[in-house]
């Protein structure tokens, strides 16, 4: 049996090409678990810099048994477009679609392709089981953690399985089906890399808070991978492929802060040179001096706080509830023990003031972080954010102005800023001149920061895009790299 797994390109908001770490973690699993194993390919289109053409002949060439199709909700457009050619290629093919947008809106993308069915959640069991459906010709249709058609044209939707709560014994992920070292070629996650190849890890899986802007994927209930486990894929990627930086990317690596600790005491014991950086985020008020010393003895250079708002009124409306004092006291530290602190920053929530604006703003300019990321508020359907934003203003809400085909997580047209006349995109552009023309933090950068390529070409994408013309010198790129891939395709 052959498998194909696609990460499809959307470009909005410069290229960003990333590791498909879901995709080849599903492709482990069924190779442990399935026997015989299927042939398994993975293509990320981006970092193949596939062209639709080239995708269609592949798979004409290839003729796989299955398909899978996995993206973020800014990619929409892409996952559709890619099941339409597929499902013209290929009719008989069992097709489906996966990851955070199939997860959150499977109704829509079966509303709008011929996929077969959605997967939902937390793919490898639910995966498996469709996988071996498949090969041996049965039905698949009550399979746990799926949405498909039914019979008379609703969207049906099957309860989930449990979550997997043994990490430990998923195997580690396949990297051996993607070219690992091509991804250093990239503008990446963390806009700088110390040390290449690079590569993704989760160790754990899920987040206790409920921050009314996430979707929250694996749920919320904290579940970790053991620290040996950790510090093993660790050691293969080390020892077996030559990475020279891992990104942390879980929802909240610290929320175990023993845990956290005890894995930096193993890297440091093994003596393990690797370079860390966090660019997802990390709960900055559940760090404490000593986690931070060990995490920069390990190797971690770089650390991103996801502060959103310095109010605390905006805090506790944001159910974030994150204790800015200690975020303050966590950053200076970081910055003290000779790691680079960044920072996540939102603008435009509903009631927030100018004058609460301006508090995040001296926030992030009377801090140590040497990197800043200020985002202008997107509600996205289906959180506690959206729903906010239409009992704030109801006279003003038109679910026209959210299709999911053009959400963005940059965007110069703002809800918040058409309903309230505040011009947020001056708003943002004059807080990313305050942060980053400030003459000290302009030395640490030049002193601090990795020197090398990848620092370069983020300069060279910031000062354009953030300090001269927004966001739509980044949507003009965009534009042309789609062209350039053959994604400005209709659905067949």
């Amino acid at each position: 049996m052959k498998v194909v797994l696609i990460k499809p390109y959307w470009q909005v908001e410069g290229l960003k090409v990333t590791p498909p770490l879901g995709l080849i973690s599903l492709a482990a699993y069924l190779r442990e678990r399935m026997k015989p194993a299927p042939d398994l390919i993975v293509l990320d289109q981006a970092a193949l810099r596939m062209s639709v053409g080239r995708i269609e002949e592949f798979l004409k060439r290839e003729r796989p048994d299955a398909i899978g199709i996995t993206g973020l909700t800014f990619e929409a457009p892409a996952i559709k477009a890619l099941a339409a050619l597929s499902k013209r290629v290929l009719p008989e093919t069992a097709l489906m679609v996966g990851g955070p947008h199939a997860t959150v809106f499977f109704d829509h993308l079966l509303e709008n392709t011929r996929a077969d069915m959605a997967v939902l959640g937390e793919g490898e069991v639910t995966f498996l089981e469709l996988i071996e459906r498949i090969r041996e010709g049965k039905d698949w249709k009550d399979v746990p953690g799926i949405a498909y058609r039914a019979g008379d044209g609703t969207i049906a939707k099957n309860p989930a399985p449990p979550p997997i709560e043994d990490l430990d014994s998923l195997p580690l992920p396949a990297w051996d089906l993607i070219d690992l070292p091509r991804y250093s070629k990239f503008s990446e996650m963390n806009n700088i890399l110390k040390g290449w190849p690079y590569m993704f890890i989760f160790t754990s899986r899920a987040c206790p808070y409920g921050c009314i802007y996430c979707h929250q994927v694996f749920g919320k209930r904290f579940r970790a991978r053991s620290v040996e486990s950790t510090l093993e894929e660790i050691r293969r990627l080390v020892r077996d492929h030559g990475v020279k930086e891992i990104q942390i990317i879980d929802d909240i690596f610290n929320w175990d802060v023993d845990r956290a600790k005890e894995i930096c005491r193993g890297i440091i014991r093994e003596g393990i040179k690797i370079g860390i950086s966090f660019p997802n985020g990390i709960r900055g008020d559940r760090l404490d001096g000593e986690l931070i010393e060990l995490l920069a003895r390990a190797g971690c250079y770089s650390m991103t706080f996801a502060v959103e708002t310095a109010t605390p009124r905006l805090q506790q409306m944001l159910r974030k509830f994150a204790d800015l004092d200690k975020i303050g006291w966590a950053i200076t530290k970081a910055y003290d023990e000779g790691i680079i602190p960044m920072g996540f920053y939102m603008l435009g929530f509903p009631t927030e003031t100018r004058e609460e604006m301006e508090e995040t703003i001296r926030f992030a300019c009377r801090s140590k972080m040497l990197k800043v990321g200020f985002f202008l508020v997107v509600p996205f359907p289906r959180t506690r954010l959206f729903d906010l934003f239409r009992e704030t203003y109801p006279d003003d809400f038109k679910l026209d102005d959210f299709n999911l085909d053009n959400m963005r997580y940059f965007t110069a047209d703002s809800f918040y800023q058409r309903v309230t006349g505040i011009d947020l995109v001056s708003v943002l552009r004059n807080a990313y001149r305050r942060f980053y023309l400030d003459p000290g933090r302009l030395v640490n950068i030049f002193t601090r920061f990795p020197w090398n390529r990848h620092l370069l070409r983020s300069m060279y994408r910031a000062f354009p895009t953030t300090l001269a013309g927004g966001y739509k010198i980044g949507e003009w790129r965009s534009r042309l790299t789609r062209r350039r891939l053959g994604m400005e395709v209709k659905e067949r």
